[in-house]
């Protein structure tokens, strides 16, 4: 809310919404990061026919998985014309492989196949979309921030995919 509270402060009109099973939202539990892009989808959707927005300029801002939905939501959105990530990640799949190797060593590369069906049955076309492709099919201006100690984001799945 703070980032919220800044550009209101700043004379900016903001939108601002919790993911599915998350803090006030509907919804009991998270069922996979591709629901953040898929709301986030349907946040736009849902700007776009509200007269309060006509006709102002459409920046996107999110931080770790918002961060992902940003990128990833990119793919389906020309309309947005700037985004910042903030340690934004470029696939799911990318998150559940860093703990899960952790935890059970090499054994999660026989586990991330099932977790990409899943997805994929669970998302639709919202599990294939990915931050890079977004950042690649969009003419927005676009800011990335990643701290190269960030323990919950490595740099490998975000900054250095997107920089490369």
């Amino acid at each position: 809310m703070d980032v919220a509270d800044y550009f209101t402060s700043q004379g900016f009109l903001v939108f601002a919404y919790d993911a599915t099973g998350n803090d006030e939202s509907a919804g009991r539990s998270v069922k996979g990061l591709p629901q953040g892009v898929e709301d986030l989808d349907q946040a736009l959707r849902f700007v776009e026919g509200e007269k309060t927005y006509d006709n102002l300029p459409v920046f996107l801002f999110g931080q770790s998985w918002g961060g992902y939905a940003v990128g990833a939501v990119l793919n389906l959105h020309p309309e947005v014309k700037a985004a910042v990530m903030v340690s934004g990640f470029n696939r799911s799949i990318d998150m559940m492989s860093q703990p899960g190797r952790k935890i059970a060593g090499p054994a999660v590369s026989l586990i991330l196949p099932c977790v990409g069906i899943y997805e994929h049955m669970k998302f639709g076309k919202f599990a294939g979309y990915t931050a890079l492709d977004g950042l690649k099919k969009s003419k927005a201006g676009i800011f990335i921030a990643q701290s190269r100690d960030d323990q919950v984001v490595p740099v490998r799945y975000s900054y250095d995919l997107f920089h490369e």
